[in-house]
């Protein structure tokens, strides 16, 4: 039913891959809401918004972990399916040295300079779970999505949150309320399990054979600019929590970090849509011209209406938190009612920042979510030790809009093409001519 109302929106065959991916996205829509109230009644606020606050910083290093080789991998496989083994293996390789890398970094800035008072073997923990164990999992999901398998790609990526989901809820059946130095462990080990099983499945499903390709010039300049961008990308919607546990402490942080949650848990449609449409807009190269056959129209539209459905579940759902996660969370729900514009705002973002992703407009994604990186830091450190935790909800819907905004007006200034360039071609065009 689902692939069939799509196909009628003009997708063809990403109707019946977006119908898998969303299948297992709403399982993971769930599971994430399901570990955001358990971890929640674990840990408590403050022993949350510790957790929330040091993995929003891992994430954001995360996304140099493997130099930009997913995205490699997604957009060589997608025009060249004969190479997933050379791309596979060399991104494999890559994502775990640099991963190591950032894991140490990540441990010893954190220990250093984040107001958290973790020990450095949880942070060592941590790093490991986010830092290398994810990159693998999210290569893997590259790996499926790059061979349109999308039940896959989101089986790996759901598999992760369940198992986190029972890691934290056999910790408090264990020892009821828990700091995070018990909980870390729990959530390593359920990273790694979910690492080893996506690492098994594309080995068993999709069997890539060859050796590593090796990084030539043009590959790592590009690695590098999707690497940057991705983290360009994910700096505005984690660092946020990083800086909130430096700037308001961790109590407040972990009442920020539910609402935030929950309300980023509800873009995960949004994010499944575009995902699955990545392929097809890597081979077009260029959405905004062609013969009219562009999927673009019909993307955006979707994902407006799952944004919007997103904002008004959120607001509705904001008024059961104080009930959900106790007395302690209930400033939470006024925040997650100032979220509620988030979501659509959020998809325009995402889609407009794709598009300029695949069709080679790499330093113009960069620009505009460094741009909202910059922003959100500046009004955070301006505005929220003087008005409280629950501006940074007003911050954070701002900042969407800002990067939705100048994200679109890139797009519509992108010249109109009828021809696919030639793989690099344009992306290099971009790296000695910034537009």
């Amino acid at each position: 039913m689902l692939a069939s109302l799509l196909g009628k929106l003009g997708f063809g065959k990403l109707a019946h891959n977006t119908a898998l991916n969303v299948l297992w996205q709403a399982g993971r829509v769930g599971l994430q809401a399901a570990w955001i109230v358990a971890a929640a009644w674990v840990l408590g606020a403050a022993e949350y918004g510790k957790l929330a606050g040091l993995a929003g910083f891992a994430v954001t290093l995360g996304a140099f972990v493997g130099w930009g080789t997913g995205y490699l991998l997604l957009q060589g496989v997608s025009r060249e399916p004969a190479m997933l083994g050379p791309h596979w293996h060399r991104a494999l390789r890559i994502v775990l040295v640099t991963g190591l890398m950032l894991c140490l970094a990540f441990a010893g800035i954190a220990h250093r300079y984040v107001n958290s008072g973790v020990e450095l073997s949880i942070l060592v923990a941590i790093g490991l779970a986010e830092l290398v164990c994810v990159p693998l999992v999210n290569t893997a999901s590259f790996a499926f999505q790059a061979r349109e398998r999308l039940g896959w790609s989101g089986a790996v990526v759901t598999l992760l949150s369940g198992l986190r989901l029972v890691s934290v809820l056999g910790l408090g059946a264990t020892v009821g309320t828990a700091t995070l130095s018990t909980y870390a462990g729990f959530h390593l080990a359920a990273s790694i399990l979910s690492a080893l099983f996506a690492l098994y499945s594309v080995r068993h499903v999709l069997r890539p054979t060859g050796h590593g390709l090796k990084i030539s010039h043009r590959d790592f300049r590009t690695g590098a600019a999707y690497a940057t961008a991705w983290s360009a990308g994910t700096a505005t919607s984690e660092l946020d929590k990083t800086l909130s546990l430096q700037l308001a402490g961790a109590e407040a942080n972990g009442i920020y970090s539910v609402a935030y949650r929950f309300a980023s848990v509800l873009t995960l449609p949004v994010a499944s849509l575009v995902l699955a449409a990545q392929p097809r807009l890597f081979r077009l190269g260029a959405t905004t011209g062609g013969s009219g056959s562009s999927p673009l129209p019909a993307i955006v539209g979707t994902c407006i209406l799952l944004g919007s459905i997103a904002s008004v579940f959120l607001l509705a759902f904001s008024y059961a938190i104080p009930a959900i996660f106790g007395a302690q969370f209930e400033a939470s729900a006024h925040i997650a009612r100032t979220l509620s514009l988030l979501p659509p705002l959020y998809a325009l973002r995402l889609i407009g920042s794709t598009v300029l992703m695949t069709s080679g407009r790499q330093i113009a994604r960069i620009l505009v979510d460094a741009s909202g990186a910059l922003l959100m830091s500046v009004l955070a450190l301006r505005l929220l030790p003087e008005h409280g935790i629950s501006v940074m909800a007003w911050i954070m819907t701002g900042v969407e809009a800002w990067l939705a905004l100048w994200a679109w007006i890139l797009v519509w200034r992108m010249p109109r093409r009828h021809t696919r360039p030639p793989l690099g071609e344009d992306f290099n065009h971009q790296i000695s001519d910034p537009p």
